[in-house]
């Protein structure tokens, strides 16, 4: 018995230990895979010259990007391109955002109408918008994955002018990474639950033999 309390208490000790740094280990890598998707849709942006848009103001994205870290990301790389990226925000242009319902399809949403009515608000050439498709951790292959698209529409005619290819990120945790989640695997615990239980079972036999003895 005292060797399974001594068992149970390094497992509770080692749990508590790995998960106060484990959530933070993890998002790190998991922005860098952002990082690499947003890196490529940037780029195939950058290659292209289209007539008569010089400025582009960038949506909110749908899809995983509740915290706004993708679109941050986004706006970053695209400063980078031929367009001007326009930052500043107006009480109408946060109306027509407040009005639009982002559970829906995307292109339900952005139709030609939409398109303009955003473009004549902001004085800018066309409109940046997508959708984060993917953005998890998978804790089978121990990789984080980042996936997206982006599209641009001229305000002038609401009509898509460019859209990236589908882009997609993989990477590695690393190692003390892929250790601290494998603590909350459900086939680690599964095991370590069967081990506990045989290390029970054992020290019950032991007691019971023992008891069992002839003196």
């Amino acid at each position: 018995m005292v060797r399974l309390k001594k068992i149970i208490f390094f497992m509770i000790s080692l749990t508590i230990m790995l998960a106060s740094n484990v959530q933070a280990n993890v998002k790190r890598t998991l922005d860098k895979a952002v990082d690499q998707v947003c890196s490529q849709a940037a780029e195939q942006l950058k290659v292209t010259s289209i007539k008569d848009i010089n400025t582009v103001a960038v949506l909110p994205l749908w899809g995983e990007d509740k915290d706004g870290y993708v679109l941050d990301t986004v706006k970053s790389y695209l400063s980078n391109s031929p367009y001007k990226i326009m930052v500043r925000s107006t009480e109408e242009w946060d109306k027509l955002l407040g009005e639009m319902k982002w559970n829906t399809l995307r292109e339900d949403i952005m139709n030609p109408q939409t398109v303009q009515s955003f473009g004549k608000i902001e004085g800018c050439d066309a409109i940046v918008y997508g959708t984060v498709r993917q953005r998890e951790i998978n804790p089978w292959t121990f990789h984080a994955i980042a996936r997206m698209t982006l599209h641009m529409a001229s305000v002038e005619t609401g009509q898509i002018v460019w859209s990236s290819k589908p882009v997609t990120a993989s990477v590695w945790l690393e190692w003390p990474e892929m250790l601290q989640l494998a603590v909350y695997h459900p086939v680690v615990w599964v095991v370590a639950g069967l081990i506990v239980l045989l290390i029970i079972w054992i020290s019950f036999k032991k007691l019971i033999r023992t008891a069992t003895r002839p003196r």
